[in-house]
């Protein structure tokens, strides 16, 4: 499931439709100023960015991500991030093995300079990034 947490109301999609590109091209017709979270269902985890309070939460579970509250309170004009990571191995013997990661999280600035955190989930782990 997607949804999209706006000032005033929010937009629920069922199933993790539209796919990621269409997902973000629709957030940003809908403008940064005026969302305030989102959420997606990735991998297996439910996750939600709030991106008034830049928290990520995964499973109902606040990721540290290694930012104290006096640095959280200087953060303005917030974005998200949404992306996905194709990596593909090819080996010595032909095969070719291939991981999809996806990257969630948020973007800003403090004092004018670029700000961001992001998780990289899969089935197996969830790993900051910065």
């Amino acid at each position: 499931m997607r949804k999209i947490i706006l000032t005033n109301t929010e937009i629920n999609y069922k199933d993790d439709s539209p796919d990621i590109n269409i997902f973000n091209k629709e957030m940003l017709n809908e403008g940064f100023d005026k969302i305030k979270s989102f959420e997606v269902n990735s991998k297996g985890h439910q996750v939600k960015v709030d991106l008034e309070n830049a928290d990520i939460i995964v499973d109902g579970k606040i990721i540290d991500l290694e930012i104290d509250e006096k640095t959280k309170t200087k953060l303005t004009n917030l974005k998200w991030i949404n992306f996905r990571r194709v990596k593909k191995s090819y080996r010595m013997s032909g095969n070719i093995s291939k991981t999809t990661k996806y990257g969630i999280g948020f973007q800003g600035l403090i004092d004018g300079k670029n700000f961001k955190r992001f998780i990289l989930l899969d089935r197996e782990k969830i790993e900051l990034s910065k």
